[in-house]
């Protein structure tokens, strides 16, 4: 510990000409602790002036202060010690107690001179005396013997001085605590133990009650134990390494920083990964590896980082204190003071958190502004790093149970999925004094664990929703003990979010269509919307914003596709990015629903089957169609994805052949239609960059999905794309495309042959 002092005291000297007040670290704490101990202590207004030289006579009272005659002293005595220390000198009492006790010596001209200047070998002396040397350890040798012994035993450490220099305070503070945390002469314990302290080295100072709600009421959680804590401790040192001062065994006293450290980052969890932590921190996320012996203080213990990282939560605040290589020293993970969650009721949400609009915003896991933010959305605000987590997942459904109970529900079903409360808003509105009833539309608020936050009231959604009607018909649910039924509809909305709506009729004849939901009353009324006839062009995306034509498109828009519109057979319906429409000519009779919000930009899309994302593709082993007077039937046989399948048809039969690569269209259940596509290219691949394969020298964009396969006689045997590559040179690659890359299409498959 004493050499890492050396060190930083050597650091201290070299900037010193650019700041002279920079104490070094350990400084301040240094003189807490020998003020506590009433060794040396500051001005009238609590300034050690660290800077001023020390006079012999000033050395003398610390010195006499710090050794075991300090409660001898005789502040009333009439004596005069030397000719020029008359009694009536502040500092001739304790003069007097050095000399009686062998501290320290005056001149041979009977003087003592005690406004001279103390010289660094006079200090190192009466320290020295403190410990228990005499003149017999000294030898003759004057003052080399004795600032030999001095430095040995490291009362000179972290002073950068020498014989004949005049000390300052700070070296003469720093000269008191070496020796403190010196041995006395013939002794196996440190010289701090005779005032009932003791200096424990290489210490993390982890918590109080204020960084820790289960720490006790004037306790402090250390890495070598939980002790009682002084006021006059600085707690701005938690979360640091250093020298622990301990009074009588249990109480911390004061801390000694340890050396010149590379500092503390502070960082929120954001999730884990492996031996990783995905934090955030200024609008950016930066992953935290942590090795096996990476220690992590959490809850008041020392926790491996295997154990740790699983406890972890999104909020929770990271202290990573770095060695001076750069290496994660260690880690302390504090609960998250995490406020909401809290509904988003006005534009400044932000207020009923105590901040400003300068508050960083993550919305859905992406870094937004405070207008981004909408009403409904649930927020959470972590002061620590002025950051608010906000939400905006919403379910609608159909209020089915409540667990336990409805007196006391801690958990609900809502269309057969079962979700946690964890908002005060949604216990209320769910339960038996509530506003919603067995059997209610209801409209769930999620939080930043899929909980429930909150339930949107029906003054809340008075505006219409838009989306794509997959179900309607009759749904049984239970209302006072009493079964009923009501009718009821599905509708997916360009969110992706599957919601459910009691309705006031059945409205099976409009399935398959993009309708408008309006709610009264917890029913729901539902029309259907014919696609905008005056939005259509290129898709064009750049990340921060596209366009459609000549209409622009949100940042945020939400878009799905479906694969029919036809009432009788079962849609599917996908999510799809902005990116994976660049290129693509939509006509009108693409999009279903084109929505806007209030600045005009196209928020919401329901587009017609438009990627061929969501179809099967398959090479046919085998195709046979059957027909006769009687029936018509097929029997085939097809790879998808490496996996052989057959299919058998009644009453309908598919115009494919053997060897042909086919797009299959199921509804769900069966399969509706088998159609080949067509074969773009055959030749030589010169290269496969990313997402793009290259025929010859043409460039052709695969799917994410592609099937490259090798075919050997009639076998096929599906490879990777760096198999590919290697056997590129000695095959022939027939590409197949479902259609031009204008029109959204993408390579599907690779035969080599």
């Amino acid at each position: 510990m004493k050499r890492i002092f050396a060190i930083t005291i050597a650091l201290m000297t070299i900037f010193s000409a650019v700041s002279v007040s920079a104490a070094p670290v350990y400084t301040d704490n240094v003189a807490g602790l020998l003020a506590e101990l009433k060794i040396m202590q500051g001005d009238p207004d609590g300034n050690m002036r660290y800077d001023d030289l020390v006079t012999r006579a000033e050395c003398v009272k610390i010195a006499v202060a710090a050794s075991a005659y300090r409660n001898t002293v005789a502040t009333g005595s009439k004596t005069s010690p030397f000719s020029d220390v008359p009694y009536t000198h502040w500092s001739a009492p304790y003069i007097s107690a050095g000399v009686k006790n062998g501290l320290c010596k005056g001149y041979l001209d009977a003087s003592f001179r005690p406004d001279n200047t103390v010289l660094y070998e006079e200090a190192a002396t009466m320290f020295l005396r403190i410990l228990g040397y005499t003149d017999a350890d000294f030898g003759s040798s004057w003052p080399d013997g004795q600032v030999g012994i001095a430095r040995n035993i490291g009362i000179l450490d972290n002073i950068d001085k020498s014989i004949g220099d005049a000390l300052t305070r700070r070296d003469v503070a720093t000269m008191v605590y070496n020796t403190l945390n010196s041995k006395s002469n013939g002794s196996q314990s440190t010289y701090i133990s005779t005032f009932n302290r003791a200096i424990i080295d290489d210490v993390v100072l982890i918590s109080t009650m204020a960084e820790d709600p289960s720490i006790a009421e004037g306790k402090i959680f250390t890495s070598s134990g939980t002790y009682n804590i002084a006021d006059s401790l600085d707690r701005s040192h938690i979360g640091k390494r250093g020298s622990l001062v301990l009074r009588n065994g249990d109480t911390v006293v004061a801390f000694i920083p340890q050396g010149m450290s590379t500092g503390t980052d502070v960082r929120m969890v954001y999730s884990t990964l492996g031996n990783g932590i995905i934090t955030y921190k200024n609008g950016s996320f930066e992953q935290v590896n942590v090795s096996t012996d990476t220690v992590i203080y959490k809850d008041s213990s020392v926790m491996p980082s295997a154990s740790a990282l699983s406890t972890l939560e999104m909020g929770d605040i990271l202290r990573i204190n770095y060695k001076s290589n750069g290496e994660i020293d260690y880690i302390m993970c504090i609960s998250g003071s995490t406020m909401g969650p809290k509904t988003v009721k006005s534009s400044d949400w932000y207020a009923s958190f105590g901040t400003d609009s300068t508050v960083t915003v993550m919305r859905d896991g992406v870094k937004s502004s405070v207008s981004d933010v909408k009403t409904n959305d649930i927020a959470y605000y972590i002061k620590e790093l002025n950051i608010a987590l906000v939400y905006s997942k919403k379910v609608t459904g159909i209020y089915e149970s409540a667990t336990p109970n409805k007196d006391t529900p801690a958990s609900v079903t809502v269309s057969g999925v079962t979700y946690t409360l964890e908002g005060v808003d949604a216990f209320a509105k769910l339960s038996s004094n509530g506003t919603f009833n067995y059997g209610d539309t209801v409209t769930l608020l999620l939080g930043k664990s899929g909980n429930v936050a909150d339930v949107a009231t029906n003054a809340q959604l008075t505006d219409k929703v838009y989306g794509f009607l997959t179900e309607a018909g009759s749904k049984q649910t239970t209302v006072s003990g009493t079964v009923v039924t009501k009718p009821y509809v599905k509708v997916i909305l360009p969110s992706g979010e599957a919601c459910e709506y009691v309705t006031n009729k059945d409205y099976s004849s409009i399935l398959n269509k993009a309708v408008s939901v309006t709610l009264k009353d917890s029913v729901a009324t539902v029309s259907t919307v014919s696609g905008n006839s005056d939005v259509s062009g290129k898709f064009a995306w750049n990340n921060s914003y596209g366009k459609i034509g000549t209409d622009t498109v949100s940042q945020d828009v939400k878009i799905i596709e479906v694969s029919t519109t036809v009432s009788y057979e079962t849609a599917t319906v996908s999510t799809v990015f902005p990116q994976r429409l660049t290129g693509i000519s939509l006509s009108s009779s693409d999009i279903l629903y084109a929505g806007k919000n209030s600045d005009g930009l196209i928020d919401e899309l329901i587009l017609t089957d438009t990627t061929g994302d969501m179809h099967t593709y398959a090479i046919l082993t085998s195709a046979k169609n059957n027909s006769n007077t009687l029936a018509v039937s097929g029997s085939y046989e097809y790879i998808a994805n490496g996996v052989a399948s057959s299919l058998m048809t009644q009453n309908k039969a598919f115009n494919v052949s053997t060897g042909q690569v086919v797009k299959i269209t199921t509804d769900g259940r069966s399969v509706i239609s088998m159609s080949a596509i067509t074969k773009a290219t055959t030749g030589k691949v010169t290269g496969i960059t990313g997402s793009e394969i290259t025929i010859g020298s043409k460039t052709y964009t695969m799917s994410d999905k592609v099937q490259i396969y090798v075919k050997k006689s009639y076998e096929y045997t599906m490879i990777t794309k760096d198999e590919l590559l290697d056997l590129a040179a000695d095959y022939s690659a027939a590409v197949y495309q479902d259609k031009t890359t204008a029109s959204g299409g993408r390579v599907r498959v690779i035969v080599l042959s």
